[in-house]
């Protein structure tokens, strides 16, 4: 299966991309009763929260391939 993040391969029948940590079935977790809903919800399935879903702070290990868009490097002191 391959990640829709970071566009890594993953065994057969993961939960979790190994690389990223991303869900890869694509699933949200409502921050007010827990439950699982799809990436496309606005609202909660089970109680009706709105924009309140987890996002997973994602971070890149060095290798790491990145979606395909535009970039900008930010350079600071």
């Amino acid at each position: 299966m391959e990640c829709k993040y970071c566009r890594t391969e993953n065994i057969e029948g993961a939960v979790f991309c190994s690389q990223c940590g991303t869900r890869i079935d694509g699933k949200k977790v409502c921050k007010s009763c827990g439950k699982l809903n799809a990436e496309t919800n606005v609202y909660c399935n089970y109680c009706g929260g709105a924009r309140r879903f987890r996002q997973k702070r994602r971070r890149f290990a060095a290798g790491s391939r990145l979606r395909r868009g535009r970039y900008a490097a930010i350079c600071s002191r």
